[in-house]
């Protein structure tokens, strides 16, 4: 007896999972009627897109509309829910007419009948910026530059020629920046060939930009605390400040930091003992606070070639100024992108313009951080150019 109830309770169970099963498998309306057909309002055609607005038929088990068009030969399908009544069609490389098919899907999977329209998508972003392409000598290497106008996620493929003539990727730049500069640099003072290309995310590629350069002779200015030239109107550290052999020490990241306790602008000086012609300066902030507290965002560099009787800002050169900018193009407060972090963790680069004077004095002007505190985090600094002396 007990054989026979273990037997029926097996069977029972068995048929309740099954039953179970089936009915997860199988789709909460089953009819054979198909939805009707979407009315096409407006087709509104951008940069390698096209946005479709359309009504929706009457059914109350629409799901959703599916459109399918072909770039390069290979067939796209983009799906959106009947809660919606546009569609966004993206990934299209060429200036001409696509052909795209629209269907209305049920909860069945009934497809209705198709809707055959035509697009005419604008020139796409990867293609605007690859137009707006440019490579240019620079000290040490090359500087490329080009416009993002459309925040377009592109991929930016850096090239130069090996020894052999054969040209090869040296860097990827992932962004999505509106305007963006990158330098090449630690190449001899020789004419070489570089180039770039880009790519978006649906694998569009521009063609190649050559261009044959010869880099600027540059190298690094070695300086460290004891060419520290306090002048009247120089900034005093406060207590907690790290020694300033820190600022030398190759190191950015181990927070060692050097912090002034008082009103904009601060500055600090040096004597470099000689004349240099200065091709960068760069900055670097506290690597464990990125884009915040009392890490710079705004500051600039003055220089003479002899010592002005004037410790006024006014009667010494001006080099060049810098104002930090997330190269997202997100708000500071936002969380970081990996195209952030990389940028800081670079250090914030100065370019001293090509007819800019040699100089032997040197001042750092910190404006404002990005808490603005009146703390502020110098973690290392570096100076580039020609050795005059």
């Amino acid at each position: 007896m007990m054989k026979i109830i273990y037997y029926l309770s097996f069977i029972i169970a068995f048929g309740l999972i099954y039953s179970c099963t089936e009915n997860k498998l199988t789709p909460l309306e089953n009819d054979s009627t198909a939805p009707g057909k979407i009315d096409v309002l407006s087709i509104k055609n951008g940069p390698g897109e096209a946005l479709i607005s359309y009504n929706l038929p009457n059914d109350d088990d629409l799901l959703y509309v599916k459109a399918t068009y072909a770039v390069n030969g290979k067939e796209r399908e983009v799906k959106s829910s009947y809660f919606n009544k546009q569609i966004q069609l993206l990934g299209f490389n060429e200036v001409k007419e696509y052909q795209v098919k629209l269907v209305c899907i049920d909860r069945s999977n009934n497809e209705g009948d198709v809707v055959t329209i035509n697009v005419a998508p604008e020139e796409a972003p990867v293609f605007q910026i690859f137009n707006s392409l440019s490579i240019e000598s620079d000290w040490g290497g090359v500087k490329y530059a080009w416009n993002n106008e459309f925040n377009a996620p592109v991929v930016v493929n850096l090239l130069a020629e090996d020894e052999e003539g054969v040209m090869q990727p040296l860097e990827w730049i992932y962004t999505e920046a509106e305007s963006v500069e990158k330098a090449l640099r630690g190449f001899d003072p020789e004419e070489k060939k570089f180039g770039a290309v880009v790519r978006d995310r649906y694998d569009n590629y521009s063609d190649t930009l050559y261009s044959v350069q010869t880099p600027l002779f540059e190298e690094e200015i070695e300086f460290d605390e004891s060419n520290l030239k306090v002048l009247a109107n120089d900034t005093k550290r406060n207590s907690w400040s790290k020694p300033w052999s820190k600022l030398f020490d190759e190191d950015p990241t181990n927070q060692s930091y050097v912090a002034f306790e008082t009103p904009y602008p601060q500055i600090y000086s040096f004597d470099l003992n000689r004349n240099v012609k200065l091709s960068r300066f760069i900055l670097w902030g506290r690597s464990d606070r990125h884009y915040e507290g009392g890490n710079p965002v705004k500051f600039r560099l003055y220089g003479a070639k002899e010592l002005p009787e004037s410790v006024e800002l006014e009667d010494w050169e001006f080099l060049g100024s810098y104002d930090v900018k997330r190269p997202s193009g997100l708000p500071f407060a936002a969380d970081l992108t990996t195209e952030d972090k990389e940028f800081a963790e670079r250090g914030f680069e100065l370019l001293v313009p090509l007819d800019a004077p040699e100089v032997r004095y040197v001042r750092v002007v910190l404006d404002k951080t990005f808490g603005n505190t009146k703390y502020s985090y110098h973690s290392d600094i570096k100076l580039y150019g020609q050795n005059k002396e």
